[in-house]
């Protein structure tokens, strides 16, 4: 059995232990130093996740509005924003377009769509959004001036009146009565003239006057000021028939009708918006019954009624969009009731849905109920309904609103 040097052994275990202790510091420090794991390692060499962004504030946004005055009541007001943006005003006090905008927008409110028979004014209505709304527009409105006007037939002239707005009262305006057009004249041919030979476009700026005599039309411009007329160029346009009895003139101001009692027939203008000239359209005359007197056409300008004095019907057409040109309905022209006499007047309510002629023969009137598919007529129950009086001459049709 051999035995070890037990001092010797012992100090070769020290030198040992002291040698790897030496190693293993080295080695850590090489690492990144002692104390962390490899985990720790990774983690510290691995950039962090950058915090979420945070939006920038959004822009504040401002309206644009103001106040409307004047408007009547039951009047509608459209106004626009920068030719686009639409609000619709229906009474008195403030407004504001619908949407917002950023500060720096420009904006410019205008009327779109006036109400009718008022004229409205725009003031501080262009400039640039500041950082605050928009709320001092201002929109007056006033209502337009009325004028009446009245054919006279013996003396081939028209008296012209302004009407008091609060009474009613007339005034005649300066210049009144308007003589007619150099050899235009209208003094009636027969007994069953003196309906109502003058009418006014909606748009009150043209008005026109039927010449029996001259068998043409004579066209005035109206001074929106003071009513005042003044000839159109061209005026008296001819009817293209003999003895042209009365004149009417579609809702949107596009045509002119006149029934020609001595040719039995009906002349057909078209209206040049720029002047108020008159151009035959292309067919006319159209045909009608027997002296036709009078001439009307319904709201929504699509059928015509001329009454035929002469052999007591009524002539109904469907009117073309496109020409003004006149067709005659199926069933047309249309009886007058029994032991009726002389239609000399007619008219169509405002809704379209009833015609009213007058028969000046026999004192009465007839009521018709219109077709709104075809615009034909049927005579309604009752009908014809007694005057009371004698000689019945016009018929008119008024409604509250």
């Amino acid at each position: 059995m051999r035995y070890c040097n037990t001092k010797r052994f012992n100090t070769g275990l020290r030198a040992l232990a002291i040698g790897l202790s030496i190693g293993l510091t080295m080695t850590l420090t090489a690492c990144g130093g002692g104390g962390g794991s490899d985990l720790n390692a990774f983690a510290a060499t691995t950039p962090a996740a950058p915090p979420p962004a945070v939006p920038p504030p959004a822009a504040s946004t401002y309206t644009v509005g103001g106040t409307v005055s004047g408007l009547n009541a039951g009047a509608t007001l459209v106004l626009k924003n920068n030719a686009s943006i639409v609000v619709t005003v229906t009474a008195n006090g403030g407004f504001a377009f619908p949407g917002a905008s950023t500060a720096g927008n420009v904006y410019a409110v205008t009327v779109d769509t006036r109400p009718n028979y008022q004229t409205c004014a725009i003031s501080n209505g262009t400039g640039s959004i500041p950082s605050a709304n928009v709320s001092n527009v201002s929109v007056v409105c006033t209502t337009n001036a009325q004028y009446a006007y009245v054919g006279n037939s013996r003396s081939n002239n028209i008296s012209v009146y302004s009407i008091n707005a609060t009474t009613g009262a007339l005034t005649q305006v300066p210049g009144s009565p308007f003589a007619m057009d150099p050899g235009a004249f209208s003094f009636p041919p027969g007994p069953q003239s003196g309906t109502g030979a003058i009418t006014v476009n909606a748009a009150g700026t043209y008005a026109y006057f039927a010449n029996s005599s001259s068998n043409n039309v004579s066209a005035y411009n109206i001074d929106a000021a003071t009513g005042a007329l003044t000839f159109v160029t061209g005026s008296p346009f001819a009817a293209v028939g003999s003895f042209p009895e009365s004149v009417a003139v579609n809702p949107a101001g596009t045509y002119a009708y006149a029934p020609n009692t001595g040719s039995n027939n009906v002349s057909v203008y078209s209206i040049d918006a720029t002047t108020g000239a008159l151009t035959a359209v292309v067919g006319s005359p159209f045909g009608a019954g027997s002296s036709p007197v009078s001439v009307t056409v319904n709201p929504a300008g699509t059928y015509a009624y001329v009454a035929n004095s002469g052999d007591n019907t009524v002539s109904a057409y469907s009117i073309d969009a496109a020409t003004g040109a006149l067709t005659p309905i199926a069933g047309s022209p249309f009886a007058t009731d029994v032991g009726t006499f002389q239609p000399i007047s007619v008219t169509v309510n405002s809704a379209g849905t009833y015609a009213y002629v007058v028969n000046r023969g026999s004192d009465n009137i007839s009521v018709y109920s219109i077709s709104a598919a075809t615009g034909a007529l049927t005579l309604v129950a009752g009908s014809p309904f007694a005057t009371g009086g004698a000689s019945p001459g016009a018929v008119a049709i008024g409604q509250v609103r």
